[in-house]
């Protein structure tokens, strides 16, 4: 027979293994939740680990790539907003070069199959290292030479930090890029060209279309066209833009047109801009002359 004593021993007892447990259980609860924090800190201990980059956590910049016209007489820009992980923004222009152009009426000026080996930047020169591949798939003469040097040039003399860029295969200087134009020193920009500016008819109705569907809407402004089309003949964002005249038909081009004064480094240029597609629709660059 139990006895009251007896009873409250037991009781007395159990108390104790219940204290025990419950202490034992919240040491290793903490312990569990140390594991667990030092897991998800990526291990740092003696080799001071840092935790994976997530994919979302890249920031987005907005870069300009220049692709060849389709007479490979100017590269025109386009501006591309894309995600930048670590790479330095002169790489990641390369590479988004390299992968081509959006515009289906542009073309890619740096063949398939070439490797970026490496871009480094220092003092203004932006040192660009491909594999040979790219002189042995270059092909198109002189012209696809200089469009792939000047789309390479213009691109990355967008960015702050490049003045002049420098060509290397597998790591050297070549007196060739493809067999003839020299590449033995860095590429700077040379004023603004003034030759013809070819007009793609079929480009033409597919960027009016675009503007239809609300993009590139400040196509409809023929100064805003001069600026952002404008980079193609060596213009820049700090150079002045002023609209001189708006003729709804002109007898030489058959369309509406635009006279638009641009000025750089103190000389003054006029650039001519149409209608092609239709009366209300996009403005192109038709041509440009030094004002005298």
């Amino acid at each position: 027979m139990l006895t009251i004593a007896r009873y409250d021993g037991i009781k007395g007892a159990v108390r104790e293994e219940l204290a025990v447990i419950k202490k034992v259980g919240s040491t290793f609860l903490v312990a569990i939740l140390l594991v667990a924090m030092l897991l998800a800190s990526g291990g740092c201990g003696r080799n001071g680990g840092t935790p994976p980059i997530n994919p979302a956590d890249k920031q987005q910049v907005t870069i300009t790539l220049y692709f060849a016209d389709q007479q490979a007489q100017h590269v025109i820009p386009e501006d591309r907003v894309v995600k930048q992980g670590t790479e330095s923004t002169a790489e990641l222009v390369v590479r988004e070069l390299m992968a081509g152009p959006v515009d289906p009426y542009l073309h890619r000026t740096i063949p398939a199959g070439v490797q970026l080996l490496s871009v480094e930047v220092n003092e203004g020169i932006a040192y660009v290292n491909f594999s040979r591949e790219l002189q042995e798939n270059l092909a198109g003469g002189s012209a696809s030479e200089m469009m792939m040097i000047e789309s390479l040039l213009y691109s990355l003399t967008e960015l702050e930090e490049v003045n002049k860029v420098q060509i290397l295969i597998a790591g050297a200087r070549q007196e060739v890029l493809a067999g003839h134009v020299s590449i033995m020193e860095p590429f700077a920009r040379h004023g603004i060209k003034t030759y013809p500016i070819f007009l793609d008819a079929q480009r033409a109705r597919y960027l009016q279309e675009r503007v239809e569907d609300g993009q590139e809407t400040w196509r409809l402004d023929p100064v805003e066209v001069a600026k952002r089309d404008g980079r193609m003949l060596g213009f820049t964002g700090a150079d002045d833009f002023e609209l001189v005249t708006l003729t709804p038909k002109s007898g030489s081009s058959g369309t509406a047109e635009a006279m638009v004064r641009a000025t750089h480094g103190g000389q003054s240029y006029l650039l001519q801009l149409i209608q092609p597609v239709s009366a209300d629709g996009i403005w192109m660059l038709n041509g440009i002359q030094e004002e005298v």
